[in-house]
């Protein structure tokens, strides 16, 4: 059990280092933010789905577009959405203290994108670690396994993470950083326990949180433009 916490929050505690990198921690735009997005966008496009697809069916994709699709309707209700008139917060549009000099709509709908997705990474951390933790319990190819899930998780962490440092601060990436690892621990014990009843469950959490994922990464495109 204790290897098996080890291989799923290390890279957390990876991706939280790269998110306070001096070279990405301030910057909203620039080469290092383009390519954790990149990387990122990447893992949900090219890992998550296809992963959900195979293991559940065509029907996790509605699942996935239902996720991705339904903040956005939200935000446009509102009237916070693209052609709502108030656009989304720039990063030369944030005063000192972090408030956005281009009105309320564009802030309040920045701040719902990313706790959607920190709200998602949450839940899709639970389940890698009890995917692990299951893994590890029956004795199957854990290392292996581990070195794959560590790959997609560093960017999506440091994709996350990144956006809560910029908006909440330092402190804030951190403690929002030890959330993920929490709950990426408490995956792994659950996995070992009862991971066995899980299964048919996590393609379909695995493409909710892909769709959640994706809307908070356009997002995050659109603002480092």
């Amino acid at each position: 059990m204790l290897l098996a916490l080890v291989a799923a929050t290390l890279p957390v505690l990876l991706g939280l280092a790269l998110a306070m990198a001096p070279g990405l921690r301030t910057a909203a735009s620039g080469p290092w933010h383009r390519l954790v997005l990149a990387l990122a966008t990447a893992v949900v496009l090219l890992l998550m789905l296809p992963g959900a697809v195979q293991a559940a069916g065509w029907s996790a994709l509605g699942v996935f577009a239902a996720a991705f699709a339904v903040p956005l309707a939200t935000e446009r209700l509102r009237g916070h959405g693209h052609g709502a008139g108030h656009g989304h917060v720039h990063p030369h549009d944030h005063g000192p203290g972090g408030g956005a000099a281009g009105g309320d709509g564009g802030e309040e709908t920045h701040a719902m994108d990313m706790e959607l997705g920190f709200a998602g990474l949450l839940l899709h951390q639970a389940v890698e670690g009890a995917e692990l933790g299951t893994i590890f319990a029956v004795g199957g190819r854990g290392t292996a396994v581990a070195l794959v899930l560590a790959l997609h998780t560093v960017p999506l962490v440091a994709a996350v993470l990144h956006g809560c440092v910029l908006r909440l601060g330092v402190r804030g990436g951190l403690v929002r950083g030890l959330a993920l690892v929490l709950a990426t621990a408490s995956g792994v014990l659950v996995g070992g326990l009862a991971g066995a009843h899980l299964d048919g469950v996590e393609p379909w959490v695995i493409a909710a949180v892909g769709g959640l994922l994706l809307h908070t990464l356009w997002h995050s495109w659109a603002a480092g433009r």
